[in-house]
């Protein structure tokens, strides 16, 4: 199986930020690629083994990409809206956000973990549309 486009993308950084000729990075895919002739002949094994060394001749990945605080007012006016659609009290969603993630009031939680209560009170909101549609 090939590898994703993510990653043949990375491959293809990694190759201009060090710097690397067409014969140099063909000759590391041949090596450390089991032979691969383009990063389109990598599966994920032999990626690994091909991005492991662009790391050690200093090829540093960024860092992920991670939600911006803002996006945190947004995620909680829509846990409210959801919350006054369904006439859900706060105490239910801290409850849940206690329950998925152990800790106890849903502002505290970060971007990441806003997200997965919003997908989870979307799923409860659409299962009460469809039982109010019956």
């Amino acid at each position: 199986m090939t590898i994703s486009k993510g990653k043949k993308a990375l491959i293809h950084v990694a190759k201009s930020r060090l710097g690397l000729t067409d014969a140099e990075y063909l000759d590391i895919l041949g090596t450390y690629g089991n032979g691969a002739q383009s990063s389109r002949d990598l599966n994920d094994r032999t990626f690994v083994a091909v991005l492991d060394h662009f790391k050690r001749l200093g090829f540093v990945p960024d860092t992920k990409f991670y939600r911006p605080a803002g996006s945190k007012t947004r995620l909680i006016a829509k846990i409210s809206a959801i919350c006054n659609e369904l006439g859900l009290t706060e105490k239910y969603v801290n409850g849940m956000a206690r329950n998925m993630f152990g800790i106890p009031t849903y502002r505290w939680l970060d971007a990441k973990q806003l997200h997965k209560l919003v997908a989870a009170l979307s799923y409860h909101q659409k299962r009460k549309r469809a039982e109010a549609g019956r």
